[in-house]
């Protein structure tokens, strides 16, 4: 079950990281829209008022921001804790945006706005990308703690309370609004936590071979596409092995279907156990692939065998039933004899075929 929950969390680890990039270009795009208005209004004309002059600010240290993460998403290497960094500084943006009009006299601006108060929803929903629910409740969190602890600040600084206290565009400062606003931002992060939750079932699910709990085709062409492009760059090889278990279909005949089933199940466990540097999935039936970075055909070859080595050694499948199988296999290595990943996938098919030919039972790589 361990090993399952470890290939669940790659899925989850492959949306996260595209979320996170997708994230990254929203950020810039919002940002880079809703700047560039206070920045031209500022250099294009006399306006020189302390909230046009600090959305002007805040828009290009936001903008930099943004663009400094978009970079890190494209890089290969996995940085665990900018989600979390860039989660925080989105949100606390907006509270310190919020503060500054408070500061340079505009406090009712910073209580009562409408449209920079609504980023903190945003900023949840977009966190919902990442389908990752802890940094979905933490940015829930940040936005409620933030807003209620500037909320508090301001209206006790500027004495917001009191009658009198009052703004033609922004109205006057009451206690239920704000506690208002800040069950809104507790309903939205509940309603982006539950979908964060569904939505990694539904990735799980769609990913995953629901009998053996290996990666599904789908997901395995998906990701084979995107290792090619890294081992091309990295000029690394990668090899690919199609299996084909022998005699499979004199299980079901004979044991029945449901026997069958747990033998894949245990045949899955044995490839999963081998497959430390390597990417393993249920091709279809009784078929499985295996691919892995790094190396060449020889040294697969060697995994390829100890696999078959335990599958002829045999495992319990029921009580008093001990099975002992064979397979079939062929083997191709990138970028050697293709980069195509069609191409690999035939060909690595074609030898498996050709070891079945051939009296089964066997490894071909030629």
């Amino acid at each position: 079950m361990a090993v399952r929950k470890q290939y669940q969390e790659n899925l989850l680890l492959d949306a996260s990281d595209s979320g996170e990039r997708l994230i990254a270009l929203f950020r810039l795009l919002i940002y880079s829209v809703i700047g560039i208005i206070p920045i031209a209004i500022y250099l294009l004309t006399e306006d020189s008022r302390p909230e046009l002059v600090i959305t002007a600010f805040a828009s290009l240290v936001a903008i930099a921001f943004a663009v400094l993460v978009y970079i890190l998403t494209l890089e290969k290497v996995r940085w665990p804790k900018l989600a979390w960094y860039a989660t925080f500084f989105d949100i606390s943006s907006v509270s310190i945006i919020l503060l500054l009009f408070a500061l340079f006299g505009k406090p009712l601006v910073a209580t009562n706005s409408m449209i920079i108060w609504q980023f903190y929803g945003v900023m949840i929903f977009i966190s919902t990308l990442r389908l990752n629910y802890r940094i979905t409740a933490f940015a829930g969190v940040i936005c409620i703690v933030q807003y209620f602890l500037l909320t508090v600040f301001i209206a006790y600084r500027w004495q917001l309370t009191q009658e009198g206290v009052f703004s033609e565009s922004y109205g006057s400062f009451y206690w239920p609004v704000q506690i208002a606003r800040i069950l809104i931002l507790v309903a939205i992060t509940a309603v982006s936590v539950g979908f964060v939750i569904r939505s990694r079932r539904l990735v799980i699910y769609s990913g995953t071979d629901s009998l053996t709990g290996l990666k599904n085709r789908a997901y395995f062409e998906y990701k084979f596409s995107s290792l090619l492009k890294d081992s091309s760059i990295h000029e690394q090889p990668i090899t690919l092995a199609f299996l084909d278990m022998d005699h499979f279909k004199s299980i079901n005949d004979r044991y029945g279907h449901a026997t069958g089933d747990l033998a894949l199940q245990k045949t899955a466990d044995v490839l999963r156990k081998h497959a430390e540097r390597s990417h393993v999935a249920r091709w279809g039936g009784e078929e499985f692939v295996m691919m892995w970075k790094n190396t060449n055909k020889q040294q697969a070859l060697e995994i390829i065998n100890d696999i078959r080595f335990e599958l002829r050694h045999g495992f319990e499948v029921e009580d008093n039933l001990n099975l002992k199988l064979k397979l079939s296999a062929g083997l191709v290595e990138t970028p050697r004899e293709s980069d195509n990943p069609h191409d690999l996938i035939n060909i690595a098919d074609d030898r498996m075929l050709m070891a079945k030919r051939k009296g089964r039972d066997q490894v071909v790589l030629e």
